[in-house]
């Protein structure tokens, strides 16, 4: 017996197939050139169209990171092997998300941070825990480094506290390993993290707000 499915349901499985192609774009490594240029996924692939000329082979910027990235593209695509350890290591960075609680975002996602939209340095994707919403629109970002002193995570700690009483989104570190993890609020606020080297079954990177 043929089953309908609702309009809304198919909508939201062909946002789920996109979504999981930027994410496989975003871990593609290339053993000499790297990964693609995150930032131009990020503001390239928004939309469905912009994400299908990346699908498709043709990276829709002209820039030094554009070149680079045609480059990688061009191979990946070509080598099965590439995209097949890609979509591994995606599996496995979601599998680790899921174990810590975390929720994916994307550009592709109308809950992303429009905020974040607006710089020219955004994430294609955010791994989160708590709850987003379009207040999320006045939020903070709290920067941070592997070796902090014990100066600065006491002036970080003050501020992520204070923060963390205003109707902000707390933005921990981007960078995977940093201090300033430790010092995300734990009072259920939204904290979020896009990992640089994937998510954190091996680096903290996605540990946003776990202790």
């Amino acid at each position: 017996m043929a089953v309908t499915s609702h309009p809304g349901d198919r909508k939201e499985m062909a946002l789920e197939r996109d979504r999981d192609k930027l994410l496989l774009l975003c871990a593609v490594h290339h053993p000499d050139h790297g990964r693609i240029d995150w930032q131009l996924l990020a503001r390239t692939a928004q939309a469905r169209a912009g994400l299908g000329q990346w699908l498709s082979g043709q990276v829709p910027e002209r820039s030094p990171k554009a070149t680079k990235a045609q480059r990688v593209l061009t191979w990946a695509l070509a080598d099965r092997r590439a995209m097949a350890a890609a979509e591994e290591f995606v599996e496995k960075q979601l599998e680790a998300a899921q174990q810590r609680g975390a929720a994916l975002t994307t550009v592709l996602d109308e809950d992303y941070p429009v905020n974040l939209r607006l710089v020219p340095d955004a994430p294609p994707f955010l791994f989160y825990r708590g709850v987003l919403t379009p207040a999320d629109a006045r939020s903070a970002a709290v920067v941070g480094t592997r070796k902090a002193s014990a100066e600065g995570l006491s002036r970080a700690a003050g501020g992520t506290a204070w923060l963390s009483r205003l109707p902000t989104v707390s933005l921990p570190p981007r960078r995977a390993g940093s201090d300033l993890h430790r010092l995300c609020p734990r009072d259920g606020s939204a904290t979020a993290t896009a990992a640089l080297q994937g998510l954190p079954a091996t680096a903290g990177s996605a540990r946003a707000a776990v202790p």
